[in-house]
Parts: structure tokens; sequence; C-alpha cells
């Protein structure tokens, strides 16, 4: 008759038991996070814009997220890079912002008309405390937009990793009132012309393929296209597929694999 004999376990099992629990919650709780936040940019924006609006924003998000996967990835060599006209409009002043208690009322107040404000002081000091930068582009007593950057290093996996003479520009926003005038090309030069000046040497960012504006605005400041990408992490893997430099289809969102 065959007994059941229970395995002993060792030392080292349980540290590695008590690690895989502790990532299911961390991974857990940031899923949680996300449809937290989804939830509040939904009710924020429904408030704003109206039932219409919400819906044809939520379709195209279904739209972008089943048929435009993929990253377009530009870099720009810092060191031959020279400022262009966007960055010498005097009409307009950025701001580096590299602590959350440097951030002034009438900016937090300005995000707040935008983005639900339980989101963001948690996502602005996470930032911070990561040593992200964030720049404001003014005119006088106006906000026009912003974007965050951080050397050496990605919040997230990225496409390849980055030196300390690299810096990632992510999250760019342009406020309603102000879009289509090109102003994200002269927010990103003064960024671009500022941090040339503190010595860093390739600058590297991305946008999805179906973002036609964007992709005119970082051509037209002196960015390359590296490449079409995506990435997925898997088992602590961050898989990576690249595509060649064939223009993108932006009607279906196909484009020949490399």
């Amino acid at each position: 008759m065959l007994r059941y004999r229970p395995r002993s376990v060792q030392a080292g099992d349980v540290s590695r038991i008590r690690e895989k629990k502790s990532r299911r919650f961390a991974k857990g709780t940031q899923k949680v996070m996300q449809l937290i936040e989804a939830y509040f940019r939904v009710k924020k924006y429904f408030v704003k814009y109206g039932l219409t609006m919400t819906v044809w924003r939520l379709f195209t998000f279904l739209k972008r997220r089943l048929f435009y996967k993929r990253q377009v990835v530009f870099w720009v060599d810092l060191s031959a890079w020279e400022p262009g006209r966007y960055s010498s409009a005097e009409e307009y002043g950025i701001q580096r912002i590299e602590e959350f208690a440097q951030l002034s009322e009438p900016f937090r107040a300005r995000l707040r008309q935008e983005h639900a404000e339980e989101l963001i002081d948690r996502t602005m000091k996470r930032r911070f405390e990561q040593h992200a930068t964030l720049w404001c582009l003014t005119r006088g007593a106006d906000f026009i937009g912003y974007m965050w950057s951080i050397p050496g290093r990605t919040l997230k996996p990225y496409f390849f990793p980055l030196t300390a003479k690299d810096v990632h520009l992510f999250d760019n926003f342009v406020f309603p009132e102000y879009r289509g005038n090109r102003l994200n090309s002269i927010l990103v030069s003064r960024m671009l012309d500022a941090l040339k000046k503190s010595g860093y040497q390739r600058a590297y960012a991305e946008t999805g393929e179906w973002n036609e504006a964007e992709l005119r605005s970082f051509a037209r400041i002196g960015f390359s296209r590296m490449g079409f990408g995506r990435k997925r992490a898997r088992k602590r893997k961050n898989l990576v597929a690249w595509w060649s430099f064939e223009e993108p289809s932006m009607k279906d969102g196909t484009a020949k694999a490399g």
C-alpha cells in the first residue's frame, strides 16, 4: 500500500514561494490601479464632454488597441542637433520641474480640468521619486502643455537599454484649446535645447503609428525613425518585435515585417 509522504520544505523553497506570491500580489494590485485610473479618466471625460463624445472616444481607443498596436520609435543625436525656429519663439517659456514641491497651484488647477484629481498627485509623486523631470510650456500666465523626461532609463521596460547619456521623452500633452498650432513642436524643441546644454547625447521617444500629428511633429523637429516595434512582458521578460523602416499604412495599420 502506497503512503503519502509529505515533502520537506527547505528554506530556499519558502523564500521562492513568498517571492512568487509577492509578484502575484504586486501584479494584481497594478491591474486594479489601472482599472481605477481608467474609470476616473472616463468619468472625467464624460462630465466634461458628454455621452456622445465619451462613446466615440471609447470606440476610437478600442480601434487603436485592436488594429494599431505598434509604436514608431524615434531618436535624435543631440550633439549634432541644432535648435530651429520652434526653439526661438520668444513668447513661449519652458518650466523645468524636478520635484513635486515645485508644482505651482495654478498648474495643478489646470491639470485638474483635464485629469481626475485622484490621479494627479499619485502619478506625479511616483514619477518624481523615479527621478523623472516634468517640462511645462507656458505663454505668459497660460499653461500650454507638458511632457516628461527621464535620463538613462525608462519607467517601463523599453525596446532596448539606454546609457547614462541618453534621455527618454514620454507622455506629452497639449491642452485642447491650444491644439492644431504646432505648439507640441515648440515644447519638444525647448526640451531638446535644455537637455543638450545639460550634456545629454541622445534623446528617444515613441508614439503610436495611428498618431499622424505626432509623427509629423517629431519629424519636423529633427527626430529620425528607428523603426516600428511592439513590446510585451512575458514571465518577467520583455519581448520586442521590430518591423522595417517602410512607412506604415495609416488605413489598415500594416507594414511589411522585417
